[in-house]
């Protein structure tokens, strides 16, 4: 039961910093500047941790759309 707790924490603090982020970024750039840095820092993130559980990624190209597809 604690480890739930734990994790509904960590959820908050993630979930809440997000917001803190955002209103300071907001301050120091524009909206378009602030929304492809949060994008190239979340996909960082994702794809370390892609990595880290040995997903193979594969990219799908469509026209106009991009997806990413993990095995």
């Amino acid at each position: 039961m604690s480890k739930n707790i734990l994790l509904w924490a960590v959820l908050a603090v993630v979930w809440s910093s997000s917001f803190l982020a955002i209103k300071i970024g907001l301050e120091t750039m524009g909206p378009l500047t602030l929304v492809a840095v949060r994008m190239v820092i979340g996909t960082t993130v994702m794809l370390i941790v892609l990595r880290s559980f040995r997903c193979h990624c594969r990219r799908i190209c469509t026209p106009g759309v991009s997806c990413l597809s993990v095995d």
